[in-house]
């Protein structure tokens, strides 16, 4: 539909809705160049019968039949020579027939032999037929298209207002009229549908594969917890630099999503490393959050001044790639600091229910 190379499909502009979508397409800043598979094609005359002249005889096939005999022939006979067959065809003369002129000063007869002008009996009207129909599943369909600058508006936010504003008018004034998406709108609504699915197998593989080496299974839950402040990172920071939330910020969250369990998994493995030594669940919270700190904090820092030059980035090829890029540099910043603060709270909440819970001496780890 509206974004560049998409397209979105609407019913026959004879039915109705197209050019009410253009009209509300255009009252959208950003979006320009709104075209549509009906808007180009071949000029036609389209005759009407006029009510009045029905009482004469005239009807749509008596008008069809009269005017195609007269400008393209009648065939009135068949002979053979020489083994074929010819037909006779009576039509106007050529210099009678070669303009709309021609077409106008017509004379139909009626049933009463009453030669009548073709203005008289009917209403013709100048327009444009479609050169090619397209149908889908059996119904005639109209492609509106139209390009975005994605600087002023996303093309998720046309789309949304389309369909929260646009179609409820539309099933009003053409009940009869579908609307839906098709084109880069489709392609974002599968992507998106896929991504969920990806995304929660992605967590349950992530799960297994940090549950065996940490021997743990309740560990894993600590570390993913983090992630979804991860997001808010990103959402804020899409806020922070005015960009609209697009595909591409999503998959920078996807990307952001690994980084954020790396700094986890290092604080924590620390920790492990440290209950194992001996030390107290306090004292080994201490020493993962010192020991991990420069790591963390470097893989933070170096991540976000790589990612600089991008979203300090005017181009407009670099435009598409912004939203991925302040999806990772700010989420990372936001999923950083917090992780810093509430994974050693996790960590102490945790071994002090498992302690409870077990009942093992205070200061030591259910499972140490």
């Amino acid at each position: 539909m509206w974004p560049a190379r998409g397209g979105g499909t609407c019913s026959d502009r004879s039915i109705g809705g197209t050019e009410d979508l253009r009209a509300f397409l255009a009252g959208i800043e950003g979006v320009s160049n709104i075209r549509d598979s009906l808007a180009s094609g071949q000029p036609q005359l389209q005759i009407r019968v006029r009510p009045e002249a029905r009482n004469l005889g005239f009807d749509t096939q008596t008008l069809a039949s009269q005017i195609g005999n007269a400008f393209g022939g009648a065939e009135v006979h068949k002979i053979r020579r020489a083994g074929n067959e010819l037909r006779v065809l009576v039509q106007n003369a050529g210099a009678a027939r070669d303009s709309i002129e021609d077409l106008m000063q017509a004379r139909l007869r009626s049933k009463t032999g009453q030669w009548i002008p073709l203005r008289s009996v009917a209403d013709i009207t100048s327009g444009y037929v479609a050169a090619t129909v397209h149908r889908q599943n059996g119904k005639r369909v109209n492609t509106v298209a139209a390009t975005i600058d994605r600087t002023v508006v996303a093309p998720e936010e046309v789309g949304q207002a389309v369909f929260e504003r646009f179609l409820p008018m539309l099933n009003r004034d053409y009940p009869g009229v579908r609307l839906k998406k098709a084109g880069e709108l489709e392609e974002m609504g599968e992507i998106q549908d896929g991504m969920k699915k990806a995304l929660l197998l992605a967590t349950a593989l992530i799960y297994v594969l940090m549950a065996v080496p940490l021997r743990s299974y309740w560990q894993p839950f600590l570390i993913l917890a983090i992630v979804p402040f991860g997001f808010i990172g990103a959402a804020l920071g899409h806020l922070i630099m005015d960009l609209k939330l697009s595909l591409l910020s999503f998959f920078g969250m996807l990307a952001l999503t690994g980084v954020v369990i790396n700094d986890s998994l290092v604080l924590l493995t620390r920790y492990n490393q440290s209950i194992e030594a001996g030390m107290s669940v306090a004292e080994a919270i201490v020493e993962a959050g010192i020991g991990r700190f420069r790591a963390i904090f470097l893989t933070t820092a170096t991540t976000v001044v790589g990612l600089l030059p991008l979203l300090t980035e005017t181009s407009e090829q670099a435009q598409y790639l912004i939203p991925a890029a302040a999806s990772l540099a700010f989420g990372e910043l936001f999923s950083t600091v917090l992780m810093l603060l509430l994974m050693p709270v996790l960590i102490a909440i945790t071994a002090d229910v498992r302690r409870l819970w077990r009942g093992a001496p205070a200061g030591r780890p259910a499972d140490a």
